[in-house]
């Protein structure tokens, strides 16, 4: 009997590593999907909120800071072009970029040195022609593919 107890304590010393080390991968895979999906989400809202007429590039990075900071996402970088958001802009893009070192949960063993970068592309609410001006994707990721029309 006492050796059957000698067994089982030498397959739990063997076993409870490899649980824990597969427990610790879940969870950075898991923290890791979700800044992705944060990542995603802030993109698309700066991009939404400058597509707007009137909209000015600073409210649209305060935005997508704003849902980074609900996520308490540090040290993330907004970038938005044009610049400069006019009249005459026919689509706005926002790119989010997001350290997973300094956002892991767990010691970035997984992902050390790497970056969770989204990029949101959205045309602009303004007439028509403005609009179809953006479409040409000669300067741009857009193009009559982009909208799914597949011309």
């Amino acid at each position: 009997m006492k050796r059957r107890h000698g067994a089982v304590l030498v397959e739990l010393a063997l076993v409870i590593p490899i649980v824990l080390l597969l427990v610790a991968a879940f969870l950075e895979l898991s923290r890791v999907a979700m800044l992705k999906h944060s990542a995603d989400s802030a993109a698309y809202e700066g991009a939404r909120i400058g597509i707007m007429p009137g909209a000015q590039p600073a409210a649209a990075i305060q935005g997508a800071k704003e849902l980074l900071l609900s996520a308490k996402i540090k040290n993330a970088q907004v970038a938005i072009s044009p610049t400069t958001i006019e009249e005459e802009t026919p689509f706005v893009t926002v790119k989010v970029s997001i350290p997973i070192s300094t956002n892991s949960w767990i010691s970035p063993f997984f992902f050390k040195n790497g970056d969770i970068s989204s990029s949101v592309s959205l045309i602009t609410e303004r007439p028509a022609a403005v609009q179809l001006s953006g479409l040409d994707g000669s300067n741009s990721g857009l193009g009559v593919s982009a909208l799914g029309i597949g011309l």
